[in-house]
């Protein structure tokens, strides 16, 4: 899986950051009536069209039937080479076993687990979104018990509405440790480090950080040191004077983050202009 010609072909058949990001998201929720079931895929037929995964039916996600669902592991179950027939039995597991056997997946998928995790996956966030959107429907809950209870038998979800939330809130405030930690222990990943990125001066541009787009002044995000990060100023690069102290520090962040020679070389070229030729800069 680590040849090259292998890389490239899969690169070319499927979207590889659309399928890990399903499937981080999927684990992150705990979707455990996945991924044997509940899989919808799609492939645009014109030229060059890649294979793209569909998430649908995630009822069984952020631990709605399981008060302590935030601590199961959700990656070694998406991961199970012998699973039963159903939730995750072998056919259902084997493409995502098989695309992160590949190295640079590998570092890709739990690059874009960090991302997710720094970002929509903050608890904060989860709780804010969860309060926004159940405000907007809490006024038909009444409605919806009363057209549809039949007597107890189920379903009758709608009459637990407050517990739900409460589930899924208790989910969304506790599985961001509990998903680091299956993450690290799963790749043996040492422990994490901050990374801080800043925009100086404010609205100069924005940064492209592995799949994330940040714009904000200061962003801190915690990583790993031994798996490799992309950073990129994008219209800092256009502008006439360049920020040398912000293309610097971007620089030392690439190379920190880098595990191999080629990664620790990257930011020289930009060095060499900026040593060699100030007065273009």
């Amino acid at each position: 899986m680590n040849d090259l010609t292998v890389e490239n072909a899969l690169e070319n058949w499927i979207d590889i950051e659309s399928f890990l990001s399903y499937h981080t998201f999927q684990i992150f929720i705990d979707n455990r009536d996945w991924p044997g079931n509940n899989i919808k895929f799609w492939k645009d037929n014109r030229n060059g069209g890649k294979w793209r995964w569909i998430l649908y039916d995630t009822d069984f996600g952020f631990g709605i039937w399981d008060g302590n669902a935030f601590t199961f592991n959700t990656l070694n179950f998406a991961l199970e080479e012998n699973g039963p027939g159903w939730p995750n039995p072998p056919w259902s597991t084997l493409l995502l076993r098989r695309i992160i056997s590949n190295n640079n997946f590998k570092n890709q998928f739990i690059t874009v687990y960090c991302d997710m995790l720094n970002t929509i996956f903050r608890p904060e966030y989860l709780v804010s979104h969860l309060d926004s959107i159940s405000s907007l429907i809490e006024d038909v809950i009444p409605k919806h018990r009363s057209r549809w209870y039949n007597n107890g038998s189920w379903p009758n979800s709608a009459l637990n509405w407050e517990d739900r939330l409460n589930n899924i809130e208790n989910y969304s405030q506790n599985r961001h440790g509990y998903a680091l930690d299956h993450l690290q222990n799963r790749f043996d990943l040492g422990n994490i480090s901050q990374s801080t990125l800043r925009i100086n001066p404010e609205n100069s541009g924005y940064i492209d950080f592995n799949s994330l787009k940040i714009e904000v002044p200061i962003w801190n995000g915690s990583y790993f040191p031994n798996i490799p990060v992309t950073a990129k100023a994008i219209p800092l690069m256009e502008q006439k004077t360049w920020n040398k102290s912000l293309l610097e520090e971007l620089s030392q962040t690439m190379e920190d983050a880098s595990i191999c020679g080629l990664g620790q070389a990257a930011p020289n070229p930009l060095r060499c202009v900026m040593k060699y030729f100030p007065q273009e800069v």
